[in-house]
């Protein structure tokens, strides 16, 4: 019956182990690993003859991890043409950010998140009002525009009220270049403010000071559900 012997030896280990077994009665050794197979032979004169055949060694590819290259499923798409980006600015003519605008891009999406999130509290059968206090340049006013309504098709109407009277003008323009009807912006501010009775959502993003008082103050005027919107997002 054949007899198999099994012992854990170091290489150290293993080539004196070998030298001892070629020593003594043992003509003819070999040795197999991973990287090949060795053969020792002993002649009659004692010599030892060594040959050896390396196995090609198989170079595995890593996998090329994608995780972390996987597209954020913005609300607003890349790739898409979306008018009052390309003039503010954010995105080229066919659909690509401007590389030194992508914050913009990242921070307008951010903020329509916040907006997704109260979807539960507009109403679907009559028209929202909307008025966001200190809009500046409006990339958001016009962002919020976009997804309401020509993206999930609610009746809104948006007042931006700015105290730059330039900037105003500018935002008008744009706004009447994209047929968006419903969006209007006037000079103005939060505490004096008096061009509607009733308001479903504030939106007041960089009120300081005391402004954020008066938009709270004028959101419990107005009655209704209103809800005031104010982030930390940079301007």
């Amino acid at each position: 019956m054949e007899t198999r012997h099994f012992i854990n030896l170091t290489k150290e280990e293993c080539a004196d182990y070998a030298a001892d077994l070629l020593a003594g009665t043992f003509r003819q050794l070999e040795l197999e690993s991973a990287k090949g197979q060795v053969r020792v032979l002993i002649s009659k004169k004692g010599v030892p003859g060594i040959k050896m055949k390396r196995i090609p060694q198989k170079i595995t590819a890593l996998p090329v991890v994608t995780d972390h290259n996987r597209q954020k499923n913005y609300i607003l798409k890349e790739g898409t043409p979306i008018p009052f980006l390309v003039d503010l600015g954010v995105m080229s003519e066919n659909g690509t950010i401007i590389k030194s605008r992508y914050d913009k891009f990242r921070q307008i999406n951010r903020f329509l998140e916040f907006i997704e999130d109260i979807l539960p509290r507009l109403h679907k059968d009559r028209e929202n009002v909307i008025i966001d206090f200190g809009c500046g340049k409006s990339y958001l006013t016009f962002a919020m525009y976009y997804y309401l309504h020509v993206q999930k098709g609610y009746s809104i109407r948006i007042i931006g009220l700015d105290l730059k009277q330039t900037v105003i003008d500018n935002c008008n323009r744009l706004s009447e270049s994209y047929g968006y009807e419903k969006l209007r912006f006037y000079h103005g501010d939060i505490a004096s403010y008096e061009g509607v009775n009733q308001v479903d959502m504030v939106v007041t993003l960089h009120a300081c000071d005391t402004a954020t008082d008066f938009a709270l103050a004028k959101a419990v005027s107005w009655g209704g559900i209103c809800h005031i919107i104010r982030t930390v997002l940079s301007a």
